[in-house]
């Protein structure tokens, strides 16, 4: 598969995935794909993009050419056989996606305050003004136990669930 290929195969993807919605622009607008393939190389290897346009293939037909029904199909018989690569490319996807400047943008006109680069200003925040009884309850919940007060407890009865240990890796 040529590089020109393989770039319109995953932005028809991410555009399935992330179709955008009135400021919201699609993912392909946004410039996701790159950033997605990119992610998929270095995890997966070259060779990902050959198998990705197998498994999205329907009759052997190329996933840019399906119909919009037919990508929604595809991609979901590529999450029922591979649920491990799906969830990282859809990680990957969310993560480029809300990260690029025309989805902050959006994010923004919804009337959300949203600062992409946290620091140095860090969040804003609305000032605080402590008033017993109202900003925590009058009788608290919660206590502190010293640790050498705290005792262990017989967990014996829990053998029968086969729970991990911990010590697996060991």
């Amino acid at each position: 598969m040529n590089p020109t290929e393989s770039a319109a195969m995953l932005a028809a993807l991410c555009d399935t995935l992330l179709p955008g919605e009135g400021n919201y622009p699609s993912a392909s607008v946004a410039g996701i794909q790159a950033v997605v393939a990119n992610r998929l190389r270095d995890r997966y290897g070259t060779e990902v993009f050959e198998r990705l346009a197998e498994d999205l293939s329907i009759e052997g037909r190329w996933f840019p050419a399906l119909s919009e029904t037919e990508r929604v199909d595809a991609v979901n018989a590529l999450h029922a056989d591979k649920p491990d690569f799906f969830t990282y490319l859809l990680m990957a996807a969310y993560l480029a996606y809300y990260a690029s400047p025309q989805v902050i943008e959006a994010i923004r006109l919804d009337g959300h305050i949203y600062n992409d680069a946290p620091q140095p200003l860090g969040y804003e925040m609305t000032p605080f003004s402590f008033t017993p009884g109202l900003d925590v309850p009058f009788d608290p919940k919660g206590w502190y136990k010293p640790t050498e007060l705290v005792e262990r407890i017989d967990l014996s009865s829990l053998a029968d669930l086969d729970l991990p240990t911990g010590r697996e890796r060991a």
